[in-house]
């Protein structure tokens, strides 16, 4: 069986369709684990109306499990609620094509993988409908590097994970990210050497809002820390000391690259908490006096380096 996960927030208006796409799988054996995140709105009237008339349907509420508030706690709430051998992370406003499951159970049959991945496409701006989103090689020898370069892709609900997997190596989502928590929780699996089996079968439709494209600049001063903040952490507790040989240039292109971005944004504990990071010694004082610099004078900042 296959236990679908979903978290949900203030999505009244979007669940029903979602939810909809999920009773009209052609393969019935699965479970849907809903977690409410708090809502305001009638999103746990809606859940509790579909759970009365499906009993796969299982409701809960994060807040009484004394779980902090986001999405990824909700998700490791499911995991731990969750019956399945296999677990689908999935969001409370995308939508599942009629075979997903099916495609997935006949996957997993033959090949007894415990990453098994679909492909799938973007709706709801014109621009983007339809375009694919898993890309790379799957299969790459240096798959680790290459993630983590996003140089091959997937997101939250391409895959279906083995819960053995994920217990036997004590992988949950880390529930203090803000962003890239998926990006980091795929790594984590990825670094244990998993099985994996990808194909073309469309499984799942993302929707995109306008509000998604561009955010407000305070939420995306949030992201980029935290973009940062997951890659220090997977570069410096879970990668081989070969992997970060041959990573090293690009995390630190990287991480100067989103320190500099945080620093126009006026973002200075979190810029001044990178340069502690990544630079010690003297050229920490050099960066760190550029810091200064630019946020009494506007200027400096192409001196600021972690490399």
């Amino acid at each position: 069986m296959i236990s679908i996960i979903i978290p949900t927030f203030n999505r009244a208006d979007l669940l029903p369709e979602t939810m909809n796409s999920i009773l009209n799988q052609s393969d019935t054996n699965w479970e849907c684990i809903l977690v409410d995140d708090g809502s305001t709105d009638e999103t746990w009237a809606v859940l509790q109306n579909y759970a009365a008339k499906d009993p796969r349907f299982k409701t809960f509420k994060r807040q009484e499990f004394q779980k902090p508030k986001g999405a990824n706690a909700c998700r490791n709430l499911g995991i731990e609620k969750s019956k399945g051998e296999y677990l689908l992370f999935f969001d409370s406003d995308d939508l599942m094509m009629e075979n997903a499951i099916s495609d997935h159970h006949k996957f997993i049959d033959q090949h007894h993988s415990d990453l098994n991945i679909l492909q799938s496409v973007y709706f709801g701006v014109e621009s983007l409908n339809m375009k694919k989103i898993v890309s790379g090689d799957i299969h790459s020898p240096n798959l680790v590097e290459e993630f983590f370069r996003k140089e091959t892709v997937w997101i939250t609900h391409n895959p279906v994970v083995s819960k053995s997997f994920l217990n036997q190596h004590h992988i949950v989502f880390n529930e203090s990210l803000k962003a890239a928590q998926d990006w980091e929780f795929f790594i984590k699996i990825l670094v244990r050497n998993p099985k994996i089996t990808s194909f073309e079968n469309i499984g799942t439709q993302m929707r995109i809002h306008n509000e998604s494209i561009s955010s407000n600049e305070e939420g995306k001063a949030l992201k980029y820390f935290h973009y940062y903040k997951a890659r220090n952490l997977i570069f410096n507790d879970y990668l081989s000391e070969n992997q970060r040989n041959n990573l090293k240039d690009y995390y630190k292109d990287y991480s100067t690259n989103l320190l500099r971005e945080l620093i126009k944004m006026q973002k200075y504990d979190w810029a001044k908490e990178i340069i502690i990071n990544e630079t010690d010694g003297k050229k920490r004082l050099i960066n760190l006096s550029f810091l200064q610099l630019y946020k009494t004078t506007k200027k400096g900042l192409s001196k600021i380096d972690l490399s």
